[in-house]
């Protein structure tokens, strides 16, 4: 807070709240950062980032203590702190995320949207309720119904070498408790009654979603399948094309397929299965787009997620189940995984996390072939660059002395050729002082 008010009060966002007085909607504001995540509700700062300070805030942190403690339910952990901007104080309510879920006022439960306070809806309520018992949707009884698993069994087989599934497994597996399945494993098996939760796959003539060139839904049936089916559309629809460089053949896919299994395997693992809905896999001429039912788990962040810095999943027995049959080959790396396999490209992927759905779309990448003829060419090389530009691409790295000697310049000259063609996005650096070198972009994508 040393930066002052007026960076206190742009940074107002999800987790920061700024009042000028203290009233009771300011307990909204405690139960949904006691419900989700961490926050922060500051005092004495008015809507146009001046100082307002509070007067007699021994008084107000004493009615803000009686006024949580008496309304909010079950009590959250929270703390107050001082904070004096010149000759004035402004408070500071640190509220921290909570075990005992829900925390509800005027027995209601609430959680932030953007710099709003907003209450939660019946779903969102009763994951928060599973929440505070430490369960999941997935561990809810589903019932003594009678459930095969012949795909789950056969890949069982394939990957821990399992002859058959029996009580005994399915018990190990965390399908199976106290003579009833749960959840999970009505989703893992051959077929269950759960029709209103399905995917569905579409791949458009163009980008105007007018024509549709091929559509498949699917429901009530195992979400491996769902990822079988995922994957057998992509291989349909997604073109591999062969290039042809130093004599090799090197195949190039439009949508690199790592990168789509992830991102598929992430939608099936991490969706919100209390909510009715499909997820869906669109194949556009230029992207794909990966929609996943619910919004993030409770108590990940945005920022967490796209950075991928999180290993929490809301199914936990589905994600262990496919790590173990090899759908996914570690915990918490698909975001990272997919920002990797495209970091090589110019396209990049988009992580879109909205209030009721996840997006992730994957662009499809250029052939190289493409890159070459018309992305160069557009870039008004002159034939210094053009020249020096080859040669780094015939030579795969060099650094800036084996610019002069090829050049036959000075080290000024070079820099500058060297800068040129780095402003252009067509060679990139690495390394820092004595150990910086030059690659070309062409060969980085390669």
């Amino acid at each position: 807070m040393s930066n002052g008010p007026n960076a206190i009060l742009k940074s107002e966002n999800k987790y920061i709240e700024i009042k000028e007085k203290y009233s009771k909607t300011l307990l909204k504001t405690v139960s949904a950062f006691a419900n989700y995540h961490d926050g922060r509700i500051i005092i004495g700062i008015t809507d146009k980032g001046n100082i307002a300070g509070v007067e007699n805030i021994r008084k107000l942190r004493h009615d803000i203590e009686n006024s949580i403690n008496d309304n909010i339910r079950p009590r959250p952990y929270y703390e107050m702190e001082t904070i004096r901007y010149n000759n004035a104080k402004v408070l500071v309510i640190k509220v921290f995320r909570g075990d005992h879920t829900p925390y509800v006022y005027n027995k209601k439960a609430y959680q932030r949207f953007d710099t709003s306070t907003i209450e939660a809806d019946k779903v969102q309520y009763d994951e928060l309720v599973l929440l505070g018992k430490n369960l999941s949707y997935e561990e809810l009884v589903y019932g003594s119904i009678k459930l095969k698993f012949d795909l789950l069994e056969n890949h069982l087989k394939e990957s821990l070498d399992i002859r058959d599934i029996d009580v005994n497994l399915l018990k190990s597996l965390e399908l199976y408790k106290n003579g009833s399945f749960n959840n999970a494993a009505a989703l893992m098996a051959d077929k269950n009654r759960y029709d209103e939760i399905g995917l569905d796959l579409i791949c458009y003539e163009d980008n105007n979603m007018l024509e549709i060139k091929d559509r498949i839904q699917i429901q009530g049936i195992s979400i491996i399948e769902h990822y079988e089916r995922s994957m057998a559309f992509y291989q349909k629809h997604i073109n591999k094309r062969d290039i042809i460089k130093s004599e090799k053949r090197i195949t190039y896919e439009e949508i690199p397929l790592v990168a789509y299994r992830e991102a598929v395997t992430n939608a099936i693992i991490h969706r919100d299965y209390s909510k009715i809905g499909h997820n869906r896999i669109e194949f556009f001429k230029d992207r794909v787009e990966i929609v996943s039912i619910g919004a993030l788990p409770v108590g990940i962040s945005e920022e967490e997620y796209i950075n991928g810095n999180f290993t929490h999943a809301r199914n936990r027995i589905i994600m262990d189940i496919f790590l173990r049959i090899g759908l996914i080959e570690k915990l918490g790396t698909g975001i990272r995984r997919i920002k990797s396999i495209y970091s090589n490209f110019y396209e990049k992927p988009i992580f879109d996390v909205m209030k009721n759905s996840i997006k992730v779309t994957l662009p499809k990448i250029e052939s190289i072939r493409n890159r070459e003829t018309s992305y160069y060419s557009s870039k008004n090389l002159n034939t210094e660059e053009d020249k020096l530009l080859n040669y780094i691409k015939s030579c795969g790295v060099i650094n800036r002395i084996d610019a002069e000697k090829y050049m036959n310049i000075k080290k000024t000259k070079a820099t500058t050729l060297l800068n040129g063609l780095l402003d252009k996005k067509l060679i990139y650096k690495k390394g820092v002082g004595r150990n910086t070198e030059y690659v070309a972009i062409v060969d980085k994508v390669l």
